[in-house]
């Protein structure tokens, strides 16, 4: 597993990223472009998520023939994913996969949380 604790990565860009198992305990992710992002069972505990874009995002690729090829599903995953007392103030996870993620004490404000999947999420003391 991969320990990127601490670790400043606002304003940074990630596509079609997968980070399962890493661990970002406090990590500084303010504003970062993390559409499509695979973050399944990651330690985003106490992370500074703020502004950060989580919806869904498709990556394509050109192939031999000149056309495009599409890269996964596009489909952001923070499913089981450790986010307790995270600021995840004015994030955007519109549509983000986050079943059984823990969310318990971190910061919601103004968060875009229109068509996620919520499944057995936990939001206990979550302001």
């Amino acid at each position: 597993m991969a320990e990127l604790v601490g670790t400043d990565l606002h304003r940074y860009v990630f596509v079609q990223s997968s980070m399962i198992g890493v661990s970002l305990f406090a990590a500084n992710l303010d504003g970062a472009d993390l559409r499509g992002i695979t973050l399944r069972r990651a330690n985003l505990k106490g992370a500074n998520m703020a502004e950060a874009d989580v919806r869904d995002g498709r990556l394509f690729v050109q192939s031999e023939n000149g056309g495009y090829q599409r890269m996964g599903d596009g489909i952001s995953c923070i499913d089981e994913a450790t986010m307790a007392r995270a600021n995840l103030r004015g994030a955007n996870l519109k549509s983000a996969d986050i079943r059984f993620a823990n969310l318990g004490g971190a910061a919601l404000q103004k968060v875009d949380l229109r068509h996620p999947y919520l499944a057995d999420a936990i939001f206990l003391d979550a302001i």
